[in-house]
């Protein structure tokens, strides 16, 4: 699993990935898969996280910043 970590007002969530939104709790995560890997986005205050994995098993949604170990 990698984490990328950009602050907002450089890195925007792309907009054709309103469809694969997922509310889980109270954030909103943006679930996309692209050449074989997956990608999960989400906001945490200024910044956008983004994880990213080449595994199917691997639950990306438990990797949220101060709320689970990473």
């Amino acid at each position: 699993v990698s984490v990328f970590v950009a602050p907002v007002t450089e890195f925007a969530i792309p907009d054709d990935l309103s469809e694969a939104q997922v509310e889980r709790g109270l954030i909103t995560f943006y679930d996309h898969h692209c050449r074989g890997c997956r990608l999960v986005y989400h906001r945490a205050g200024s910044a956008v996280v983004i994880t990213a994995t080449t595994s199917h098993t691997t639950d990306l949604f438990d990797f949220v910043p101060g709320r689970g170990v990473i």
